[in-house]
């Protein structure tokens, strides 16, 4: 057993219920313990720096490699997004998953983890659903994944039902379920890693690479493997078990020691509490029986006055009394007068006054009507006066008597024609004056132009167009003879290259055959003499035979030479001879047919009438506009005329005479104004009369009205009993004075009479309060007089009452209180008392054990700083030697004894500090950065143990294309060697661009989901 572990348990058992001679001879096994942990410890570590620096430790760490845990092939029935889906994971390179965005690459992931660890039992803190819940298949009804594992060299199957909630493990090689061998969490029972620390370090995601954190198991772990120890137990895991220690706090209740010291403490202070209220009541009782004693003093009081205040109340009852009687005897002879008064006016009782509203508002009426007709009357008269002078000014122009507004309106517009053709007139000569001017400026004689024009005028269309066209005829054909003849010489001059190279080679051909003839002739000789041998003077003959043999074919070769390019040549030559024959012919007609036009026109020659045509052209559109100018004069004087001969017509017809030397425009404006102001006479004459006729209705509908109104009036007097011979003044007051004795009648009947009758006792009332006199006048005995009401007193009595119930109750108040207080105190202060004893007991003890714990948990912190340093260190050199690598502008990555970190900047050797790290650096070289520190904590984890399969997915989502690709390369080349490693990633073209490389070939196989 290690020596942590043996401290462990040792510290640990310190913790159990013992009596004092086990914690002795636990105290004693610690102090021999001590020297042998501390020798041990030091052994280890020296064996493991020394091992760790050697190439032998990394040849162990590749032959244990075989060894590892390997996931070989996946099986996923169900899983999220994923149905039916198997994958194979190459067994000696890097596994890259390719998938776009919502293919399953992380439902992948998820799978993979699920494996191996399973789901957690119950929601983590901060989730709404179950992890379990968020994977469930969108379209199967199985929820399963199966896997081919090898675990220290072992072949099994991992088969895991998240529906049925099943777990089983199969030996593949022999077929036997040894699920039972296994924990459901394989990572904690192989890797010594929980689900939680697997997730922080190995199961890497690029969206949450940041959310690295230590935990005490991982510390743990650490240190056990620092140690040489392959336990799980350590001081971490000590420390942890002694912050979850628990105190039996009454009832068997297990809480923590903190936790129980408060709730001893509030207990105590509860109780105290409750021991200074009992005090505080007893002394209160005490103030309670005073204050009895003074109610009960009050009570006396109060009976008295309530007595006095009763003798005072019945002797003002019988004043009252006396006074009621006496006022209900004279009430019955003011109740005689007015029944008097009633039967003399009882003739009014049928007065109409329901109607006298009626009757004031018909003679408001009736004078609203007269005052109408005197305001009418004032306007007619004003009115006829006015039609008077009207009349007579009608009457000084009876010419326009049988005028209408038409007229008006044939005068408006006659004028209006006038002033417009008169400015056209003006207009059009002032545009034909312009117009001259700038022909002349432009050196354009119109006259000449006209004389042209009208020499062309003559010629047919064809032949105009043809005039105008002639320079640009001419000169088109003048270059295409032109062009024939440079055709026409350029293909002679192809003929003659092709005559020259043909002559050439005759020439050499009949070279070569006399040269032939001349050495067959002399080596022929000589071999017929005999001169030379025979070989060398057949050799000559042959020769010679042979060159006139090549010279003849030469020559023959010579009349094929270019025979397709002489063709075209002379194709091209004679159709060269055509074209020039063609346009010289064209040209002498078009020059025949100009010459024959210009005589025609009386031209002098064809230049000068093409130079007449041009400038017949260049201002025919100014001489066009100049006749079209004239012409719309000529149309604007037309309708002048026209308009004038109009206008006196009509002025004619008015009875207006127009003098030929008059000026028509002035005579048209004054009987335009003359007939305007006419008109508007004749018609305010029309509406005056239209007026006075109304006036006369109007005047005859008010008096009709006054005369309803009068009957209504005389049949409301009629109705009271007026007079209606009377004046209607007169009949209005007698109706007034009748209404009077009406409003008197109703008084009397409706309030005077009923109010005395109310006032009037009955007998019997009258008799009752005889009989409360007599009865009071006994019990009072005097008569002295009193000064306030009986009323006043009654209130007196109530408040006096009521306070004597006040005090009666708050005497039985305070003997139940007083009671109280003194019973509770005797029942509870002895009871609060001895439970007080007793929670400062159980405190001391609790305080005891909370002592003992921090003394432990500061023994094992002292033990674990020095395992802390030393993973920290070979942390510190692993994390090291990765981070530049995946990130070339920092190194040196340093670890404390609490996973935290810092980096230096490899430019200028600035130290940075983690919460720098987080706030200032970019969130790729963060991804980098604590990619680092995950492998590196991945790789320490793995030295002493099962390596480590680490999953990526998409862990440089965040890096640019060249930390992308050196990233990928050394996680490619570097990991597969110790570890399993899976990458999935979305990034498909970074990828199919780095696959001409030759590291990605070899250490990477690619799985792609689309597939």
């Amino acid at each position: 057993m290690s020596a942590p572990r043996e401290f462990s348990r040792i510290m640990t058992s310190k913790l159990l219920p013992a009596n004092p001679l086990h914690r002795r001879l636990n105290r004693r096994s610690s102090k021999r313990c001590s020297s042998a942990r501390r020798k041990l410890r030091q052994m280890r570590i020296k064996r493991s720096c020394t091992m760790r620096s050697t190439m032998a430790y990394m040849r162990w760490m590749g032959r244990n490699w075989s060894h590892a845990m390997r996931i070989e092939s996946i099986n996923i029935h169900g899983f999220g997004c994923l149905i039916d889906r198997r994958y194979e994971f190459a067994p000696d390179r890097a596994a890259l998953v390719i998938a776009d965005n919502e293919a399953g690459k992380s439902t992948l992931a998820a799978a993979i983890f699920a494996l191996i660890c399973g789901f957690p039992k119950r929601k983590q803190a901060g989730e709404t659903v179950k992890l379990k819940d968020i994977y469930q298949p969108w379209n199967s009804k199985t929820y399963a994944v199966e896997a081919d594992v090898e675990i220290s060299g072992r072949r099994i199957r991992i088969e895991r039902d998240f529906r049925r909630d099943s777990f089983t493990v199969y030996d593949r090689d022999t077929g036997r379920d040894i699920s039972s061998e296994f924990d459901t969490d394989i990572s904690a029972q192989v890797l010594k890693l929980p689900r939680e620390d697997l997730q922080r370090i190995a199961f890497i995601a690029g969206k949450d690479i940041q959310s690295f954190g230590a935990s005490p198991n991982l510390q743990a772990r650490l240190s056990a493997i620092i140690d040489g120890s392959q336990d799980d137990s350590g001081a971490e895991i000590a420390i942890a078990a002694l912050d979850n220690a628990k105190y039996s706090l009454g009832n068997s209740t297990q809480i923590r020691p903190d936790t129980a010291i408060k709730r001893l403490n509030q207990s105590i202070d509860d109780n105290r509490r409750r021991l200074a209220q009992l005090d505080a009541s007893l002394d209160s009782a005490g103030e309670e029986a005073a204050r009895l004693d003074e109610a009960k003093a009050r009570y006396a009081d109060l009976t008295a006055q309530l007595a006095q205040l009763d003798s005072e109340h019945r002797a003002a009852r019988l004043a009252e009394v006396r006074e009621r009687v006496a006022s209900a005897r004279s009430n019955s002879g003011e109740v005689d007068a007015l029944r008097s008064e009633l039967a003399l006016l009882e003739p009014y009782a049928s007065f109409p006054a329901q109607r006298s509203t009626q009757l004031t508002k018909t003679t408001e009426r009736i004078e609203q009507y007269k005052q109408q007709i005197e305001e009418i009357r004032l306007r007619e008269a004003r009115l006829r006066e006015e039609l008077d002078a009207v009349s007579v000014r009608l009457a000084s122009q009876e010419h326009f008597a049988t005028a209408t507004d038409d007229d008006l309106i044939r005068l408006s517009t006659c004028e209006s024609e006038i002033a417009n053709a008169s400015s056209a007139c003006k207009s059009k000569r002032e545009e034909i004056d312009h117009e001259m001017r700038a022909l002349s400026a432009e050196g354009i004689d119109p006259q000449r132009i006209f004389e042209i024009q009208s020499k062309f005028d003559s010629l047919s269309p064809a032949d105009r167009e043809f005039i105008r066209s002639f320079p640009e005829l001419d000169a088109r054909l003048t270059a295409g003879m032109a062009t024939a003849e440079a055709a026409s010489a350029q293909a002679m001059s192809g003929l003659q290259e092709i005559k020259q190279m043909r002559s050439s080679v005759r020439t050499t051909g009949r070279a070569f055959i006399a040269a032939g003839i001349g050495c067959f002739v002399v080596f022929l000789s000589l071999m017929i003499l005999r001169t030379l041998g025979v070989i060398v003077s057949g050799a000559g003959t042959v020769v010679g035979i042979a060159l006139a043999f090549g010279g003849a074919v030469q020559c023959a070769r010579a009349a094929s030479i270019a025979v397709d390019d002489r063709a075209c040549l002379e194709r091209e030559y004679d159709d060269a001879q055509s074209q020039l024959q063609r346009a010289q012919t064209e040209k002498q007609e078009a020059s025949a047919r100009a010459g024959r036009i210009s005589g025609q026109l009386g031209f002098d020659s064809v230049e000068v009438m093409i130079a007449g045509l041009k400038d017949c052209d260049r201002s025919i559109g100014r001489s066009d506009s100049l006749n079209a100018l004239r012409a719309q004069l000529a149309q604007a004087v037309k309708l002048l005329t026209d308009a004038n001969e109009r206008t006196i017509r009509v002025l004619a017809a008015l009875g207006c005479r127009c003098a030929p030397d008059d000026d028509i425009h002035d005579a048209l404006a004054r009987t335009r104004d003359a007939l305007s102001k006419y008109l508007a006479v004749r018609s305010r004459s029309q509406e005056i009369e239209r007026e006075l006729l109304s006036i006369t209705r109007t005047v005859t509908d008010r008096n009709r009205n006054i005369d309803d109104e009068t009957q209504v009036i005389r049949s409301i007097l009629s109705e009271a009993g007026v007079d209606t011979s009377l004046d209607l003044a007169e009949a209005l007051k007698a109706f007034d004075a009748a209404g009077a004795k009406y409003r008197r009648y109703r008084e009397i009947k409706d309030t005077l009479l009923p109010a005395a009758l109310r006032h009037v006792a009955p007998d019997e009332a009258i008799q009752k309060l005889e009989r409360e006199e007599t009865e009071l006048a006994a019990q009072v005995g005097s008569d002295e007089p009193i000064a306030r009401s009986s009323a006043e007193i009654e209130i007196d009595r109530q408040a006096a009452r009521a306070e004597l119930d006040a005090v009666i109750e708050s005497v039985q108040n305070l003997q139940r209180n007083v009671g109280a207080l003194v019973d509770s105190y005797r029942r509870e202060y002895p009871r609060l008392k001895d439970e007080l004893r007793s929670l400062e007991r159980e405190l001391e003890k609790a305080s005891r054990f909370e002592r003992a714990i921090e003394i432990a948990k500061d023994v094992m912190k002292e033990v674990a700083e020095s395992s802390h340093r030393r993973w920290a260190a070979a942390l510190n050199a692993r994390a090291s030697d990765i981070l530049p690598h995946l990130n070339p502008a920092y190194d040196d990555l340093r670890f404390d004894d609490s996973l935290s970190f810092t980096i230096r900047h490899s430019s200028d050797g600035r130290i940075i500090q983690k919460s720098d790290i987080d706030s200032r650096l970019s969130t790729g070289a963060k991804d980098q950065v604590y990619l680092a520190v995950r492998l590196a904590c991945c790789a320490e984890l793995s030295g002493a143990g099962e390596p480590i399969p680490i999953l990526l997915d998409d862990p440089f989502m965040a890096a640019d294309d060249s930390r992308f690709a050196g990233g990928l390369h050394y996680l490619a080349e570097n990991l597969p060697s110790n570890h399993q490693v899976i990458i999935l990633s979305c990034h498909r073209e970074r990828h199919e661009r780095l696959k001409q490389e030759k590291w990605f070939t070899e250490c990477i196989s690619c799985i792609d989901l689309g597939d």
